[in-house]
């Protein structure tokens, strides 16, 4: 892979269920293997304060602020690539999601997105990767259960924000849908496309 300026920053968003924190985990030890100097960047949702409600504006804000952070301080390493699990694009994308189902937030929310939005010329990733998944084959995942927050419901909204949501993106992205895909076969998709890019 070429050195460049900065490490090569992939991020990854989708809806629940659909594969994509397992592809990351995949990728990361293809990559290793190579000798590259990969570096990942966990779910926020994993690691936010616990003493901050779950649920709240609060603890949606935490999550994006982490993320930041995070990309801040990979962005300025030696790292040649940066995989990202949700990151700015997705803070954007899932900060309209916390809105419809919390209206009263909406001076919050809004004024997130327009901090996140300020950000992406500095922070925005090299590529975009959107996984998709039908709601069924998300819950068949889950072991055929719907969950307290991912439910058919849930998803199907998910998908929709998503949809619409592609027409704002303005970075490089790629729409992968995984109902009727292997696990390996995710992975060598977009390992492949990563490798395309990062050497372009």
């Amino acid at each position: 892979m070429s050195n460049t300026k900065y490490p090569f920053m992939v991020e990854f968003t989708g809806v629940a269920e659909a594969g994509k924190t397992t592809c990351i985990k995949n990728l990361l030890e293809r990559f290793y293997n190579l000798g590259v100097k990969v570096h990942y960047i966990q779910e926020s949702a994993e690691i936010v304060d616990k003493n901050i409600p779950r649920g709240s504006f609060e603890s949606h804000l935490s999550m994006r602020l982490t993320t930041i952070n995070e990309i801040i301080k990979c962005k300025y390493s030696d790292y040649d690539l940066i995989l990202i699990d949700r990151g700015l694009i997705d803070g954007v994308l899932f900060t309209i999601h916390f809105l419809t189902s919390h209206p009263e937030a909406y001076e919050n929310c809004s004024e997130l997105i327009s901090f996140i939005n300020s950000l992406n010329a500095l922070l925005q990733p090299d590529l975009l990767v959107i996984f998709k998944s039908s709601p069924d084959v998300s819950i068949q995942r889950r072991g055929g259960k719907e969950g307290h927050t991912v439910t058919h419901k849930f998803l199907e909204e998910q998908n929709k924000l998503i949809e619409s949501f592609i027409k704002t993106i303005c970075v490089p992205f790629y729409v992968l849908d995984t109902s009727n895909s292997s696990k390996e076969a995710v992975a060598n998709e977009v390992f492949n496309l990563i490798i395309k890019l990062k050497d372009h």
